[in-house]
């Protein structure tokens, strides 16, 4: 079985609307989480390095990821479809927030 381009192809007659919906649901999820997730220092990079506070992040998005994958499912969607709809979120939020790479110097 070839695998799948998108994860809207497995949906009913995937149209456009169907794919939108599917990505609210993926950028309502990260958007209530990166609002939700404690703070911790930029320099830990994703996660953070203390073990406390990791637990806290990991509960919160785990609660946070239940309840927009009971709304994606709700909807129609499969689990499968909303996990790769938040995947190719989260891509295009680190691509946005990436910051531009130093070329050095050319002399």
């Amino acid at each position: 079985m070839p695998a799948r381009a998108n994860a809207t192809e497995s949906l009913p007659q995937a149209t456009e609307t169907a794919a939108d919906r599917l990505r609210l649901l993926a950028q309502g999820f990260w958007s209530e989480f990166l609002r939700r997730r404690p703070v911790f220092p930029a320099t830990d990079g994703m996660f953070p390095f203390d073990p406390a506070l990791r637990v806290r992040y990991i509960e919160v998005q785990r609660r946070t990821c239940a309840v927009w994958r009971a709304r994606a499912l709700a909807a129609g969607f499969s689990a499968g479809d909303f996990f790769d709809a938040c995947i190719r979120v989260r891509a295009a939020i680190c691509i946005v927030a990436a910051p531009p790479r130093s070329r050095g110097s050319a002399g």
